[in-house]
């Protein structure tokens, strides 16, 4: 039911499908607009297994392989799974790890056990885990916007400036770059504390901690990296970061009355994850922190059938969910500072 932790690469695909919306039906909440389903490989009666290997540019290696056995008659194994292994390519002298940007390292496995004494019923249990621990999104601040200054656009306002435009000429639309460097340079109110004099510390009335994102360099030109040319750096002083951890275990019971066939569906999940990204400045000008939190737990009972000589396909069920899980934001956007979440 979580976007996060749903971004992963897959193994021992047997097929995708994409179905239009809504599915709710068949595939539960959240499918208004349609559903992809992805399916796996299941067990056989077979021995029989692959390996492939890929290699390339920044040190790539992914070894992917699987393998199908058959333990007796009636219960048949499959297993399988992935390593991926990139290094980065955007410098981040900055940060604390100092680390590149743009690396990609996964792994990912999945257990696969079929039990079918007879033709009348079929239990399937499924284990899958994917971890995912890289450095960060591989940004660079590639341009500035300067636009008007404010005092450019103050003097536009006031009749005894050369450049006045008289009401009601339209004025030209503010710089956030500039807004952001008297904000975030400058001690200005209670966040930054006021000083009583150039030669003594801020000033705090009771209760009032000043804002240490005050008093950092501004923005300008002069941090934008010559991508051009080859300079890609990342100049940001967050632990910019990607990583999630994700297990599940699923067991589907499926039997047939004859009349019709009844299928149980169980699964457990988990999930955590945290990210770190900001805009590839040394300056705190906008910095995101999610940590993530999740575990899931769904049951579903179908009952399905053909009647009406095959005129009429039917289907009744009961769907439950339970979800528990806590998502932390931190939000740093000069001169704000959000903390928010959700349980």
């Amino acid at each position: 039911s979580q976007t996060i932790g749903s971004v992963l690469d897959l193994v021992d695909i047997e097929r995708v499908e994409v179905l239009r919306g809504p599915q709710g039906t068949l595939f539960g909440r959240n499918t208004i607009g349609g559903a992809i389903n992805v399916t796996s490989k299941k067990p056989d009666n077979s021995t029989h297994g692959d390996l492939q290997v890929t290699t390339g540019r920044f040190s790539r290696f992914d070894l992917r392989g699987s393998f199908n056995v058959p333990i007796s008659d009636t219960v048949f194994l499959r297993a399988s799974a992935q390593t991926s292994n990139r290094n980065g390519f955007i410098d981040a002298p900055n940060t604390p790890s100092g680390d590149e940007l743009g690396d990609f390292n996964q792994d990912v496995a999945q257990f696969a056990l079929r039990f079918q004494p007879n033709d009348k019923f079929t239990a399937d249990l499924t284990v899958d885990y994917s971890s995912q621990d890289e450095s960060g999104v591989p940004s660079v601040l590639a341009g500035v916007f300067d636009g008007a200054s404010l005092a450019f656009i103050g003097s536009l306002a006031d009749p005894s400036s050369p450049f006045y435009v008289p009401p009601p000429g339209p004025l030209p639309a503010p710089s956030f770059l500039d807004l952001f460097n008297i904000l975030a340079t400058a001690p200005l109110g209670q966040q930054g504390c006021l000083p009583p004099s150039p030669m003594t510390p801020p000033f705090c009335p009771p209760g009032i901690v000043p804002n240490p994102l005050f008093g950092q360099p501004p923005v300008g030109q002069g941090d934008v990296v010559d991508i051009e040319h080859g300079d890609l750096r990342n100049l940001s002083t967050l632990g910019l970061a990607s990583e999630t951890d994700t297990w599940g275990v699923g067991l589907t019971l499926a039997w047939d009355l004859d009349w019709a066939t009844l299928k149980s569906i169980t699964s457990v999940r988990h999930m955590e994850a945290f990210t770190a990204f900001d805009y590839a400045t040394p300056a705190t000008i906008g910095e995101l922190v999610d940590d993530f939190d999740v575990d899931q737990f769904s049951q579903e009972l179908q009952l399905s059938g053909i009647a009406m000589d095959g005129r009429l396909n039917w289907q009744a069920g009961l769907y439950y969910f339970t979800e528990d899980g806590l998502n932390l934001d931190d939000v740093e956007f000069t001169p704000v500072r959000i903390l928010s979440g959700a349980k």
